[in-house]
């Protein structure tokens, strides 16, 4: 169910968990997965595959637990990554008490999910450090990849 400040199709896309099993079975997703032990998440293969046959450039924010999902149905050539390293971890614990109300049970879930995910940043062609605080530098940061990974692509 959605947070109290998430609108459906607007913050995230929420569909009875039937509805998400079948289209598991119809293999419409690029990825999906769930998440901290509770809730799915996915990206539709289609819109994303319809973008890439265009020679349009897209740019997801993915869980690196998908990493993998993508490898499996974009051939590698087609996609870069940069992983997003948290500031710090009393940061991202500051960060993720602050979004919603959370017990110490679920925060060590999260935490636990944390030491996993940041084993996927050496695999990634790109790291990124999210600096707290500082959006500006973050963001010069990713043009700057962007602009690399862009300048790198074949004319089509």
């Amino acid at each position: 169910a959605p947070r109290e400040w998430e609108k459906d199709w607007e913050t995230y896309h929420f569909i009875w968990e039937d509805q998400f099993k079948t289209k598991i079975d119809s293999n419409e997703f690029i990825e999906y997965a769930q998440v901290h032990h509770k809730w799915y998440y996915w990206l539709l293969k289609q819109p994303v595959i319809d973008a890439i046959e265009k020679w349009k450039v897209v740019i997801r924010e993915i869980d690196v637990q998908w990493l993998d999902s993508v490898s499996r149905v974009l051939d590698r050539h087609l996609y870069k990554s940069v992983f997003i390293l948290p500031p710090s971890k009393e940061d991202l614990i500051d960060r993720i008490r602050s979004r919603s109300a959370i017990s110490e049970d679920e925060l060590l879930k999260r935490l636990d999910s944390l030491e996993h995910e940041l084993e996927y940043a050496d695999i990634c062609d790109y790291k990124l450090k999210n600096y707290q605080w500082e959006i500006e530098k973050m963001y010069l940061n990713l043009i700057s990849i962007i602009e690399e990974i862009l300048s790198s692509i074949p004319n089509k």
